[in-house]
């Protein structure tokens, strides 16, 4: 329940949810919020584990906050047995340097492509991860289609650039 709902860990400390709790069972051992951090690093890397045996798609999203810092938001895409896709969120941090180096420290080595923007920085990501991927011979077609450009990406750069010639009839 913390996870999927994304609560606060301190949550099983707090008065109403220990008595809800002991209303529903009172013989039941509340966790404490250490232990329930300990389990989610556990699941974590029990996750990881499972994904590295996948082959994926990754999604790098950067921007630039009003605050002039630097995220990144690193999710992979797989589809398994059952034909399901799944969409894992591997990272979500600020960064300072390259995030060749930030996505190459997974050690995810089975990647169909990894989907970017169109800045210039990410065209040393996507060469930096062919090297990597290529060296560990887990590339598929030499990494002659890794990068993909994001689309959704495109467009707004192509709707921007539109909108300049009628910008004054839109004011």
């Amino acid at each position: 329940m913390i996870i999927i709902d994304e609560l606060p860990f301190k949550t099983v400390e707090q008065e109403g949810f220990c008595d809800l709790v002991n209303m529903l069972q009172p013989q039941f051992q509340i966790p404490s919020r250490t232990t329930i951090t300990n389990d989610r690093l556990e699941i974590y890397k029990l996750e990881v584990e499972k994904l590295k045996k996948q082959r994926v798609s990754l999604t790098a999203d950067l921007w630039t906050s009003r605050q002039n810092l630097s995220y990144m938001c690193l999710t992979a895409h797989f589809i398994d047995k059952d034909w399901t896709i799944h969409k894992r969120i591997i990272n979500f941090c600020p960064i300072s340097g390259h995030s060749s180096e930030i996505i190459g420290k997974y050690g995810i080595d089975n990647v169909f492509t990894v989907i970017v923007d169109n800045a210039s920085s990410n065209d040393l990501c996507i060469r930096y991860l062919k090297r990597r991927l290529n060296a560990w011979k887990h590339s598929v077609l030499d990494s002659q289609h890794l990068h993909m450009r994001c689309y959704a990406h495109i467009l707004s750069l192509v709707v921007k650039e539109g909108l300049k010639d009628v910008d004054t009839s839109i004011a």
